[in-house]
């Protein structure tokens, strides 16, 4: 009788424990489904002009860097992207921080950043994309393919090397595609 109950003790906490795993999955892949393809945005830039993913060029893969003024492992990857500016210019690139359009300015005045016309600094100042892209750490990374579909993110520092290397392949990838 003792082995009986502890039976379907073990049995019942064992389907609980399963159910409660599918339940918290499903979760998981929902909220990953809001930005498993661009988001959608409405952003100011740091001309003040409002920015929409639908003015993103399309058939390009995307970049987009969560970035803070002023944090030193952001400071170095922005920098790192600064100098190699050549070797971004196949992908666009939105960075995106919770800071007004004032600070983004003066943050790029100082560490001498210029952006190319295929980079956009935007102030997420409620926080949208940073929400929906559910970041938890500054620097955070999230490369789109040219169809707007997440293909990598990175949490945290990653090497400007290991990330171009990442979207040479990538591109290469896209190219052999399109010689067939």
């Amino acid at each position: 009788m003792k082995k009986a109950i502890i039976l379907v003790i073990l049995l019942s906490g064992i389907a609980f424990t399963v159910f409660f795993l599918l339940k918290t999955n499903r979760k998981y892949v929902k909220r990953k489904a809001d930005y498993a393809k661009i988001p959608s945005f409405c952003l100011q830039s740091i001309d003040n002009d409002t920015v929409t993913e639908q003015m993103l060029q399309k058939n390009i893969s995307t970049l987009f860097v969560f970035f803070e003024p002023g944090c030193d492992l952001c400071d170095t990857e922005i920098k790192e992207i600064n100098l190699r500016k050549n070797e971004f210019s196949a992908f666009q690139i939105v960075f995106f921080t919770l800071q007004m359009p004032e600070t983004i300015r003066a943050y790029l005045e100082e560490i001498d950043f210029f952006p190319d016309k295929n980079m956009f600094f935007l102030a997420d100042e409620n926080a949208e994309l940073y929400t929906v892209m559910e970041v938890k750490s500054s620097p955070s990374v999230f490369i789109y393919n040219s169809e707007g579909v997440l293909i990598k993110q990175f949490s945290g520092p990653v090497q400007t090397e290991t990330l171009l290397k990442y979207l040479s392949e990538k591109l290469a990838v896209r190219l052999r595609g399109a010689e067939r």
